[in-house]
């Protein structure tokens, strides 16, 4: 079970729909839930004349915190019965940083998909969304920037492909996938014929579930002229699927961020909370 949650909250409008996301979630396992205040530091704008600056620094400053101040009630109206098991925590420098370090004590983390019209507001990063995903070291439930959700895992869909980043998405994705009545199960594939060796690691995955108690139904899906991301899309709307649940493929290295094709298109393009997992 999930028994640790923290959700990421920053100055933005749609930490709202994730606090009651989050907070849904956390009711239905009992869990802890963390609400985490983590924005970047403050940065003197390039509009800002010299003379200018301490003004706008200064205004900066006051409309941030009184941001946390806000957010931190928020949450402690969302927590609501459940205070005992909620807890709050600010961080102000690097947010990546912040939230990946305290993931290590938790068992998900809930954000935000990065919206580029309001990141700078939202007072996150550019690169946070993708650099979290990267660097957790546990599943993150991202949540599209767009729409309200009021639950995940009713009717998950798993993008399967047998690689090592999908086989750990599906093995965090265990205590939602064991609650959901449905789960499907589907494989990408560019033949037109399946093959052998993909026929058994589709049969594995059936296997495995069952053995885990979990009602999946297993299928391929051909490609076609889509990307294996629009692909990923396009099924789980299909599906009517509340939710995705994904291998994250990438590497972060210093000034170097490089996402698989897949990983790219469902960040940029989501409409269902995503779980990733790397």
């Amino acid at each position: 079970d999930y028994r640790t949650i923290i959700v990421h909250i920053d100055c933005g409008k749609r930490r709202a729909e994730r606090l009651r996301l989050s907070a849904a979630i956390a009711e239905v396992f009992d869990a802890h839930l963390v609400g985490m205040f983590a924005v970047d530091i403050m940065r003197i704008p390039a509009y800002a004349l010299p003379e200018t600056a301490p003004i706008v620094m200064d205004t900066e400053a006051k409309r941030r915190a009184e941001a946390a101040s806000e957010a931190e009630h928020e949450f402690r109206d969302v927590a609501g019965r459940r205070a005992s098991k909620a807890e709050w925590r600010a961080f102000t420098g690097d947010p990546v940083a912040a939230v990946a370090l305290n993931a290590r004590c938790a068992d998900l983390v809930v954000i935000g998909q990065f919206d580029p019209n309001s990141y700078e507001t939202d007072c996150v990063p550019p690169y946070f969304t993708e650099d979290l995903v990267l660097s957790a070291g546990k599943p993150v439930l991202i949540v599209p920037y767009a729409g309200h959700f009021a639950q995940v895992g009713e009717r998950p869909m798993v993008a399967w492909n047998g690689a090592r980043e999908a086989s750990r998405a599906v093995w965090d994705a265990l205590p939602m996938l064991k609650r959901s009545d449905k789960v499907e199960v589907v494989s990408f594939e560019s033949g037109k014929s399946a093959l052998p060796t993909d026929e058994v690691a589709r049969e594995d995955m059936a296997r495995y579930l069952e053995r885990h108690d979990v009602k999946a139904k297993v299928s391929r899906t051909v490609l076609g002229e889509l990307n294996a991301g629009d692909a990923i899309l396009s099924r789980a709307a299909e599906l009517g699927a509340d939710s995705i649940v994904m291998g994250a493929y990438g590497h972060s290295r210093v000034r170097e961020r490089v996402l698989g094709g897949a990983t790219r298109t469902v960040l940029d393009h989501m409409t269902v909370p995503v779980l990733m997992s790397h």
